[in-house]
């Protein structure tokens, strides 16, 4: 007999699947299906359905259902000023940690650049992903963390469907390592302005990149 599966399984995979895009945007989740799938009762599914309502990837329609929401322009580029808001705040404050070993954010961006040289972008998005929340769960302020950490399921997502953003991933490591430098040298100031300008620089090419995209009305870029 098959052991139950239990409301978080269902929940982790559900919302990998839909972060491989293996269930896309759109699509309709049916509690009664994925109790069949998964051999359990409704409730478990109910659960981890408003578990990723909660995490903001589902929306729903009155009588007809719960399905994967889209992601739109507006979308993109609200996830990355709240990350701007998020991080520029995180790193203000880990520059004043005096006891934080900065060797580990320094050895995620070596094994980024690494990777460019590998052409593994999958292993570069992983790391970027890494170094980034390392600075947001080290900063000791646990709503920053715990904020990060709910957003970056929405950042993967935009990983997901568009691929095409990234800008120059050599960029990044250049201004990962600027970065580093002005946390070492306590320079809070400095690190905020350049993740504000880091984040900028990925909105705008988003913008760019999907105001090409679109027929409709165009999208204003931010100041750097």
């Amino acid at each position: 007999m098959r052991p139950p599966v239990s409301t978080s399984a269902i929940y982790e995979d559900l919302k990998k699947k839909i972060m491989k895009g293996e269930i896309r945007s759109g699509e309709f989740l049916f509690e009664t299906q994925l109790a069949e799938a998964y051999g359990v009762s409704r409730t478990p599914v109910r659960q981890a359905i408003k578990l990723l309502d909660a995490d903001g990837l589902l929306a729903n329609i009155p009588r007809k259902g719960t399905y994967v929401k889209f992601l739109s322009a507006e979308d993109v580029i609200s996830v990355y000023q709240a990350a701007e808001a998020l991080e520029g705040m995180a790193v203000a404050l880990l520059a004043l940690q005096e006891d934080y070993d900065f060797s580990v954010l320094e050895k995620l961006n070596r094994k980024m650049q690494e990777s460019l040289q590998d052409s593994d972008i999958t292993a570069w998005c992983k790391l970027d992903e890494s170094f980034h929340a390392e600075i947001c769960k080290s900063c000791g302020n646990e709503i920053i963390a715990h904020l990060y950490d709910s957003l970056k399921i929405n950042m993967r997502r935009v990983r997901v469907f568009y691929s095409s953003l990234w800008h120059d991933k050599e960029t990044s490591c250049k201004e990962h390592m600027e970065l580093v430098r002005h946390l070492k040298e306590g320079k809070g100031e400095d690190a905020s302005a350049l993740i504000r300008h880091h984040y900028r620089s990925v909105i705008n090419h988003a913008v760019t990149i999907l105001n090409l995209e679109s027929s409709g009305s165009k999208i204003k870029t931010l100041p750097l």
